[in-house]
C-alpha cells in the first residue's frame, strides 16, 4: 500500500500512482488543497484515517506522543541558528529524517536526546549565516563545501517544514501551517520571517532539474530581501567545479 500525494507535491505523482496501481499496488490518494481550505484538508485527513482503519482518538494519542520528539527537533534547529552548535548538514539530516522518524518515533526521540546531550561539549560555530531554500539536495557535499568557506547554514527551509514545528496547534491546523504543499507565497512568508529572525545574509536556492518549482526562483529572487544564489542538481553526485566556483563567488 502506498499513500500518493496527488496535489501539493511532485507533478509526476499522479502518473506514478497510475503505474503502481497497474502493477497491483494499493493506492491511497491524498491531496493538499491549493487554497489551504481548512474544511477540505480536514476531509482529506478523515479519508486517510478511514483508509488506514484508525479513528480520531487513536491519531490524537499518537500525535500527543510525537510532540515531544518534534519539540526536540525544534531545539536542534534553535541550537543551529541561535547557539550555533549544530552544523548545517546536521540540521539538514535531523530535520529531513523527521518526515518518517526512521519508522520509529520513540527511538528517534532517544536519538535526538543523545545528540543534544553531545552538543554541550562543542564550541560555537563561526561563519557567515546562510540559508538554504528549496527541495532537499541530491548533491552529496553541498553543506560541507559551503561551510568550508567560512559560512554556516543556519536555516533549511523545507527540511524544517518536514519537522512540523507548530507545536501548539491541532493536526489540521498544523498541516495548514506546513508551507511546502501550498505554493510560493505561503513559503515566501515563512522564508522572510526566518531570514530576519536568523539574521541570514544570503540564500542558496537549490532546484531540481525538470521540477516545476524551479520557476518560482523568479519570485524568490525579488522578494526574499537578501542575495540569492540558485544552483541546480539532477543526479546524486558531488558538486561540480562550476557550481563550486559560483558558491565561492557568492
Amino acid at each position: 500500500t502506498v499513500i500518493t500525494v496527488m496535489e501539493g507535491d511532485c507533478s509526476n505523482t499522479r502518473a506514478l500512482a497510475e503505474i503502481l496501481s497497474y502493477k497491483g499496488v494499493t493506492i491511497i490518494p491524498f491531496s493538499y488543497p491549493y487554497d489551504r481550505d481548512k474544511s477540505i484538508l480536514k476531509r482529506e485527513i478523515e479519508k486517510l484515517m478511514k483508509a488506514l482503519s484508525v479513528d480520531e482518538k487513536q491519531v490524537f494519542a499518537i500525535d500527543r506522543k510525537m510532540l515531544h520528539v518534534r519539540a526536540m527537533l525544534e531545539k536542534i534547529d534553535i541550537m543551529t541558528w541561535k547557539e550555533k552548535m549544530v552544523t548545517g548538514y546536521e540540521n539538514h539530516l535531523w530535520l529531513i529524517r523527521s518526515s518518517d522518524m526512521l519508522g520509529d518515533f520513540v527511538n528517534y526521540g532517544t536519538m535526538c536526546e543523545n545528540f543534544i546531550k553531545g552538543l554541550m561539549k562543542r564550541d560555537a560555530i563561526k561563519g557567515i549565516p546562510i540559508g538554504y531554500i528549496g527541495v532537499p539536495p541530491m548533491v552529496f557535499d553541498l553543506y560541507e563545501f559551503i561551510e568550508s568557506l567560512n559560512a554556516h547554514v543556519v536555516y533549511n527551509e523545507t527540511q524544517r517544514q518536514f519537522s512540523l514545528p507548530f507545536l501548539s496547534r491541532g493536526i489540521v491546523e498544523r498541516y495548514l501551517a506546513y508551507t511546502y504543499p501550498y505554493g510560493i507565497f505561503v513559503r515566501l512568508k515563512d522564508i522572510q520571517q526566518e531570514v530576519k529572525r536568523r539574521n541570514i545574509r544570503g540564500l542558496i536556492h537549490y532546484v531540481q532539474a525538470f521540477c516545476y518549482r524551479s520557476i518560482e526562483d523568479v519570485i524568490l529572487r525579488k522578494l526574499t530581501g537578501v542575495p540569492v544564489l540558485t544552483i541546480e542538481g539532477d543526479l546524486p553526485k558531488p558538486l561540480d567545479g562550476r557550481t563550486k566556483m559560483r558558491i565561492e563567488a557568492f
